[in-house]
């Protein structure tokens, strides 16, 4: 890329992240003390307000609200790639496949909930003509059957092929395929397009984002459904281990216990040197956490365009995460400290950690 559009990509990456909330909105939302209070605060001091332009606080519903952050943040996708494409970034192609994806969970979140009719409104324009997966015959489905048949033809249809058996859809199968999709197609687009210290960079940018995620996902399924090894083993992304090498991977997976593998974690990986971020109620927190401090370091310092984009999307992912579980949170009456605990992009690091381990 020559450098002066190279310099344009860096310069559109970090305004755009420059535009985040700050950790005064975020105390602010957090002390808010219903969904329509949330509401009003996003669409008058946020960067959100043009994205909640019809919104009526006063009648909005938390599913009205988590949509339209979605659709924000899929428009940011769409802005961001379309920046990229114009310079032929080869990394651009990932914000489409995340798009594809985020549009396709939205679908079925929809489905699941009796409205699949109402993506229609949701579709994006930008994208509609640019992704392998047909959002404009996605939008006329209506029974899993006829979701599985709207796959085929896309990327991802291979991979969803033997999910399409029963006439079910099973949401957090198919995201996973659909994220372990995502994540091998990255890893190879490093090793065949990026060199040196690029190549370096994004390795350290993806491969702890995976080596974190594997972590979670063991650590969960042990804790709480006390999966097997084998059962396990799907779970876990392949494309590559960073940091975690195969042999420790495999050891998180045979232990006996959640615990087990946080002590494997902290004592036997490079992640030992985030214990200060371990006081979290939920491990999700902690992994989360990590990966968002990772991001804003390379957002901030790394000199490459693709590295800068895919950091700022990560953090515009997590962001858009920690306002819904806000949402949720002053939704359900939650203290404001317990929200905080929640969130990943700031808050308090005085929480315990899990189940008090």
């Amino acid at each position: 890329m020559p450098i002066t559009a190279a310099n344009a990509v860096l310069a559109k990456s970090r305004a755009m992240y420059g535009k985040r909330l700050t950790p005064q909105n975020i105390k602010d939302l957090v002390n808010c003390h219903n969904v329509s209070e949330v509401a009003a605060y996003l669409k008058s001091k946020t960067r959100y307000a043009k994205a909640l332009l019809n919104i009526e606080e006063g009648t909005v519903h938390r599913g009205q609200l988590e949509n339209a952050l979605r659709v924000k943040l899929f428009e940011d996708f769409a802005s961001l790639c379309r920046y990229e494409m114009s310079r032929g970034d080869a990394f651009s192609e990932y914000a489409i496949i995340k798009g594809e994806i985020e549009q396709i969970l939205h679908f079925l979140r929809l489905m699941m909930s009796g409205k699949p009719e109402e993506y229609i409104f949701f579709l994006p324009v930008f994208f509609a003509g640019r992704t392998s997966v047909d959002l404009y015959a996605l939008s006329k489905v209506r029974t899993p059957k006829q979701f599985f048949s709207s796959m085929s033809g896309s990327r991802f249809g291979k991979a969803l092929a033997p999910y399409a058996k029963d006439d079910k859809v099973e949401f957090t199968a198919i995201e996973q395929v659909l994220y372990h999709y995502l994540y091998k197609y990255l890893w190879r687009l490093i090793e065949h397009k990026a060199t040196g210290r690029e190549k370096k960079e994004l390795k350290e940018l993806i491969g702890m984002r995976i080596d974190l995620l594997n972590f979670a996902h063991i650590y969960r399924l042990k804790r709480y459904f006390n999966m097997s090894p084998d059962e396990i083993k799907p779970f876990v992304f392949n494309t590559s281990q960073y940091l975690i090498s195969a042999k420790i991977l495999n050891s998180m997976i045979d232990a006996k216990t959640s615990d087990d593998v946080m002590e494997i974690l902290l004592g036997k990986t490079f992640y030992k040197k985030y214990l200060d971020i371990l006081d979290y109620t939920y491990v999700d927190s902690f992994v989360n956490r990590a990966a968002y401090r990772i991001s804003k370091k390379c957002i901030r310092f790394s000199t490459f365009p693709s590295v800068v984009m895919l950091s700022y999307i990560f953090l515009l992912e997590t962001e858009t995460e920690d306002v819904i579980k806000i949402i949720e949170g002053v939704r359900y009456k939650l203290p404001p400290e317990e929200i905080l605990s929640l969130i990943s992009s700031g808050g308090m690091t005085s929480v315990r950690r899990e189940g008090g381990s």
